[in-house]
């Protein structure tokens, strides 16, 4: 009813793949070749303003790799709508909220109201909600996954950065729950070196192979700088990697 459509049918993906027009308007004009992924989804959010809806997507989307996203959304008259761009529908699945991940969910969404006025966290935002769109190529969304990575592993430039990269990484593995930090210093040594190559050339051929540990690895590392941000400074970074 509210986006004016019925009978509608999904695939065994959870996409539409028809439904009946009840209006002459169409309601998605702004963004046509959304239209059938927006008419699969799977929520629908009350709230009071837009800025609660994006800090909802934002959530969503660190919650796990999945295609669910908020992206129109209408004024209490009926006047006016609101869009949560970019549609954030890159993903395989359809998140399914239950009374074992909703808790999780509240406590994400907690955490990012609580840090309105973070600057680095809005940025990261930015990054990582386009990065988890549609629009980007798959090289261009590994670069801005991995500046992001960049972004929470080497606050300050310094030397040998790729070496500190994949360091801090492992050495943070623990925390992020990963068992193996030896494979985990060979695996972000491996796609530092692939973001470098795409930075100065644009092109490589490892990009798939390693695209979702990539995407993990943000993910898991938001989360941590979520709850423990200080964690992320220089010289905690620095005490993390002299000690056993």
């Amino acid at each position: 009813r509210l986006l004016g459509i019925s009978d509608l049918k999904l695939d065994i993906n959870g996409y539409a793949v028809s439904y009946t027009s009840n209006t002459n308007a169409h309601v998605l004009s702004p963004g046509i070749d959304q239209t059938v992924t927006f008419y699969s989804s799977n929520y629908l959010l009350v709230t009071t303003n837009t800025s609660l809806a994006h800090d909802f997507n934002f959530a969503l989307k660190l919650l796990g790799h999945s295609r669910s996203s908020l992206f129109i959304g209408y004024r209490h008259d009926g006047l006016g709508a609101a869009y949560c761009s970019p549609p954030c529908y890159f993903g395989n699945r359809r998140i399914k909220l239950t009374e074992c991940n909703v808790p999780e969910l509240k406590s994400i969404l907690s955490s990012i109201g609580s840090r309105n006025n973070d600057a680095k966290l809005h940025l990261m935002r930015d990054i990582w909600m386009h990065a988890m769109s549609e629009a980007p190529r798959s090289a261009t969304r590994f670069v801005e996954v991995t500046t992001l990575l960049e972004m929470l592993l080497l606050p300050k430039q310094s030397a040998e950065l790729g070496f500190r990269f994949a360091l801090r990484l492992a050495k943070l593995s623990g925390k992020l729950g990963y068992t193996d930090p030896v494979k985990i210093f060979a695996q972000a040594k491996t796609l530092y070196a692939i973001r470098s190559k795409l930075v100065h050339s644009g092109d490589d051929h490892r990009v798939a192979d390693y695209a979702l540990l990539t995407y993990d690895f943000a993910r898991r590392l938001l989360l941590l700088y979520l709850n423990t941000p200080d964690i992320f400074d220089e010289g905690a970074l620095d005490k993390l990697c002299v000690t056993s």
